[in-house]
């Protein structure tokens, strides 16, 4: 850090990134802008996410390979560290839900990615007609996770129906 950037002072669209951060583990920079920056550009959001990381409160997970077939490009994914835990029990009664200590496997984050933008499409459609949001589609356990999937017994594999990734069961 240079002497000019030693503070950052945190609005309350940056209370919110980092929140939704703590409650989903971890979101791309393209999620982020268009759930908490669409009014400024790309370019902005991505200063701000660089802000955030330059002062310890989230991370960039590395990604070394990846493959979808809507972008050419690896998307740059970022996570709270334990700092912006601390940041975001400070404003929050109890612990983020969705944070990891440990990079997610490889082969589980384009998977994870696409169940954090199912929830939050399930979210914004929720909060729009006045319901409530859906709580248990990101549990920890593979069930909650992927709440309904078709089962071939014969072969042990499921279908996520969220995303079309084969499972084993």
């Amino acid at each position: 850090m240079n002497s000019t950037s030693n503070v950052l002072v945190l609005q309350a669209r940056d209370r919110q990134t980092l929140g939704a951060l703590a409650e989903n583990g971890f979101m791309d920079t393209d999620m982020i802008h268009e759930h908490h920056f669409a009014a400024v550009s790309q370019r902005r959001c991505r200063q701000r996410l660089s802000q955030y990381q330059e002062h310890g409160l989230t991370r960039v997970l590395n990604l070394r390979l990846w493959t979808s077939e809507q972008s050419r490009r690896a998307p740059v994914v970022h996570s709270l560290t334990e700092r912006g835990v601390g940041f975001v029990q400070s404003h929050s009664p109890m612990r983020p839900m969705r944070v990891s200590k440990l990079e997610p496997q490889a082969s589980t984050i384009h998977h994870r990615l696409s169940i954090v933008r199912t929830k939050l499409v399930l979210d914004e459609a929720s909060q729009s007609l006045g319901l409530v949001p859906p709580e248990s589609l990101l549990d920890g356990s593979k069930t909650a996770i992927h709440s309904r999937v078709m089962t071939c017994r014969r072969i042990n594999v499921a279908t996520c129906i969220t995303c079309s990734e084969s499972l084993c069961v």
